[in-house]
């Protein structure tokens, strides 16, 4: 993907360990945040604008340019109407915002993204996809997600972890229709009534 902003999906059946083997898979990167948790990103007593402002000024930015920064992204995740809030006064689907804002700071090259619209109703995750589609030119975005349907409008390209290897990587239009299958060997035969739930 070098030089190129796409959007990739990551699916890990394991579900475990899946921030270090994103990172292992891109350990060159030069920006990158994970938001697996917003809620442990934010103090809940600050105005958020004041929090953004911060953490940009941590990129190197002067107070003006920061707080510039911090402005134009709130009006593009659209929490601008709400930069005095204190962050415990969001909603979770604000919260999510508040996320993709922060990662978005900085104009990283990698932006790294774990389950960005769960918990939220369809309306905040229709808005979460939108500003995440509206931002796929600037930055190259993967997206860790088990939501196939919403993955195949967002990303470019799927990929599968399995237990930390890269075992698949397809275009994400070509993955209607794809279908595993799996076979198990028991060590005995499974009674009739043991068959009638499957």
């Amino acid at each position: 993907f070098q030089g190129e902003a796409k959007q990739l999906l990551l699916k890990n059946p394991n579900n475990t360990g899946r921030g270090k083997e994103l990172l292992d898979l891109f350990p060159d990167a030069k920006f990158i945040f994970i938001h697996r948790n917003p809620y442990q990103i934010f103090q809940s007593n600050i105005h958020i604008i004041d929090q953004l402002t911060f953490y940009q000024r941590l990129n190197g930015r002067s107070a003006g340019q920061a707080r510039k920064d911090v402005l134009e992204v709130l009006k593009t995740v659209e929490l601008d109407s709400a930069m005095f809030r204190e962050a415990s006064k969001l909603s979770h689907g604000m919260y999510k915002r508040l996320a993709l804002a922060q990662a978005f700071l900085g104009s990283p090259e990698l932006i790294i993204l774990d389950e960005p619209t769960s918990g939220l109703d369809w309306d905040s995750a229709r808005n979460i996809r939108r500003i995440i589609k509206s931002l796929k030119s600037g930055a190259t975005i993967i997206v860790s997600s088990h939501n196939m349907a919403e993955m195949k409008e967002l990303c470019d390209y799927v990929a599968i972890i399995n237990k930390g290897k890269l075992v698949s990587l397809s275009r994400a239009d070509e993955l209607e229709g794809e279908a595993y299958s799996v076979t198990c060997r028991l060590s005995r035969l499974l009674s009739k009534k043991e068959l009638e739930g499957c």
